[in-house]
C-alpha cells in the first residue's frame, strides 16, 4: 500500500512538473509573439503638400515638421517602432472619375502601415479608421480661378461649369453638395477634372476648360501680407474667389479599419496629451518650424 502511494506521488509529481515546464514554454513563446509584435517596424505615409509647420523637407532632405515630432513621441510611448516614408497621397486615397472616393492600392495593399494628414469627414471615416486629431484644421478649402475672372465664374453658383478637383484630398464634391452650393448635386462626369497634384494645373485650365478648381487653401504670410493660397502652391495666375468653405476637421493619422494602428496610436497620444508632452511638443514646433507659418496644435 505504502509502495502504491509512493508511484503514485511520483506520477503526480511528474505530471505537475511537466504542466510547470509546458506552462513555461507557452509562456515564453507568447512573448516571443510579443516581442516580434513590439519590434516591428510600423511605416507611416507622408507627402510634402503643404510645406507649413506641419510637415515639410529640408533643403537637404531631412522630414521636419510638427507631424514628425508628434509622432515620434506617441511611438516611444506606445513601445513600437515607426519610421516615415514619402509616398504619394493617392496611395491612400483616390477618386473616380465620378469623384467618388476609393481606397488606395498602398494602404490597403498593406505597403504600408497609416497615412498622415487626411481631416476627418464622413467620407473619410466611411473607408478610413482616423485618430484623434495632432493639427488643428477646418479643410477650409476654397474655388481658385484665373486671375481676372475671365470665363466670370460666380463660386455660388457652378451649374454647368467645370470644376477640377485634386485627388484625395477633402475639398470634395460631397462637401459642395453638404454646404449647399447651388449646381453641385448636378454636376455630371464630363464636368469633373481630378489631378494628382497642382503642379500642372494652368496647363489643365487651359486643356479642358475649366472654370475654377476647387482645393484646400494655406493661409501665408503675416500681418498685411497675408494671402490665401492653394495647398501645395498656387501657381502664378490664379486667385481665389467666393466665401471659405470647412470641408473636414482636424489633422488625423489614418489606417485600414482592420489595422490596430489607430487604437494604440490614440493611446498613446492621450497619454502625452494629458501629461503636458504634447503641449511642449507644441510650444518647441513654434520655435523650430515657426519659419514655415503659424503652429496650430489640437490642445
Amino acid at each position: 500500500m505504502i509502495r502504491m502511494q509512493s508511484r503514485g506521488d511520483d506520477l503526480t509529481m511528474t505530471l505537475l512538473l511537466l504542466r510547470y515546464f509546458y506552462n513555461g514554454m507557452i509562456q515564453a513563446a507568447v512573448q516571443d509573439v510579443k516581442k516580434q509584435r513590439d519590434d516591428r517596424v510600423y511605416i507611416f505615409q507622408i507627402y510634402e503638400s503643404c510645406s507649413c509647420p506641419f510637415f515639410y523637407l529640408e533643403d537637404g532632405g531631412g522630414m521636419k515638421g510638427l507631424a514628425i515630432d508628434v509622432i515620434e513621441e506617441v511611438c516611444r510611448v506606445a513601445g513600437k517602432v515607426c519610421k516615415f516614408k514619402l509616398i504619394y497621397f493617392t496611395e491612400c486615397l483616390i477618386n473616380d472619375a465620378e469623384g467618388k472616393l476609393m481606397a488606395g492600392k498602398g494602404l490597403f495593399g498593406r505597403n504600408f502601415d497609416a497615412c498622415v494628414g487626411f481631416s476627418r469627414n464622413k467620407e473619410f471615416e466611411n473607408i478610413l479608421s482616423m485618430s484623434d486629431s495632432i493639427w488643428k484644421y477646418g479643410g477650409e478649402s476654397q474655388f481658385f480661378v484665373k486671375t481676372g475672372n475671365p470665363r466670370n465664374f460666380d463660386p455660388r453658383n457652378i451649374t454647368g461649369k467645370k470644376i477640377i478637383f485634386i485627388n484625395s484630398w477633402q475639398s470634395t464634391i460631397r462637401c459642395l453638395v453638404e454646404h449647399k452650393v447651388t449646381g453641385a448635386d448636378s454636376l455630371m462626369p464630363s464636368q469633373l477634372v481630378f489631378l494628382n497634384g497642382t503642379q500642372q494645373l494652368m496647363d489643365q485650365f487651359d486643356k479642358h476648360k475649366a472654370d475654377a478648381v476647387f482645393g484646400l487653401e494655406l493661409v501665408v504670410g503675416k500681418g498685411e501680407d497675408v494671402q490665401l493660397e492653394l495647398l501645395g502652391g498656387t501657381p502664378k495666375g490664379l486667385e481665389p474667389i467666393g466665401d471659405v468653405i470647412h470641408c473636414a476637421e482636424g489633422v488625423t493619422i489614418s489606417s485600414r479599419k482592420d489595422s490596430s494602428v489607430t487604437e494604440w496610436f490614440n493611446d498613446g497620444l492621450r497619454k502625452i496629451k494629458k501629461s503636458g508632452k504634447y503641449a511642449k511638443i507644441c510650444r518647441e514646433a513654434e520655435i523650430k518650424h515657426g519659419k514655415m507659418g503659424q503652429v496650430d496644435c489640437e490642445l
